[in-house]
């Protein structure tokens, strides 16, 4: 499946989807059972509860991995598919240029963020209270937990898996190939 080439070669689209998005769905299903989880069919509802009881650290650590993978997953598709000159909303160009100065200028930020970014976790596009934020968090959590009124735009996979098979340590590399297989 090279669909996302040049921005995921298929051996770490396998990697990633098959071996950690999956196999995740796999031991959360396990981990669920005979639990008021297992009634929840929607992965965020599963994320949110479980986040509140520290009993089930365990339980939120593996749907949490699974909603941000699905975020991101979501919004990927094949190189230059979309043009974001086009695919972008009038209201979402236009909080682009109140927050950050306009698209490109978004994207310098995005980057700086990335650049910094030290660990293993999510950088985020957010709508909090309708107006657009970059948002990094760290391992599992999600943007989500932290407030409610937190919309999710989209996510980059900052776990070290995602990029270093393709770009070694050039995260500069890998958020430039990311804006061509977003879809906004």
């Amino acid at each position: 499946m090279d669909c996302l080439y040049p921005f995921m070669s298929e051996k770490s689209f396998e990697q990633h989807f098959h071996h950690i998005y999956l196999e995740g769905y796999k031991k959360l299903n396990g981990l669920v059972q005979a639990t008021p989880y297992a009634d929840f069919g929607e992965i965020h509802r599963v994320v949110h509860l479980s986040s509140s009881h520290l009993g089930d650290i365990e339980i939120f650590n593996a749907a949490a991995d699974i909603r941000n993978h699905q975020v991101f997953f979501d919004t990927l598709v094949p190189w230059d598919f979309v043009d974001p000159d086009k695919a972008l909303g009038r209201m979402t160009r236009r909080e682009l240029f109140v927050q950050f100065g306009g698209l490109e200028a978004f994207k310098i930020e995005f980057l700086k963020h990335a650049k910094k970014f030290k660990g293993s976790g999510w950088l985020w596009l957010i709508n909090r209270n309708s107006h657009l934020e970059i948002m990094s968090v760290y391992n599992n959590a999600t943007p989500e937990v932290l407030e409610e009124r937190i919309v999710p735009i989209f996510c980059l996979d900052m776990w070290e898996h995602s990029y270093v098979e393709d770009y070694g340590a050039d995260v500069e590399a890998y958020v430039d190939a990311f804006w061509h297989s977003l879809n906004w």
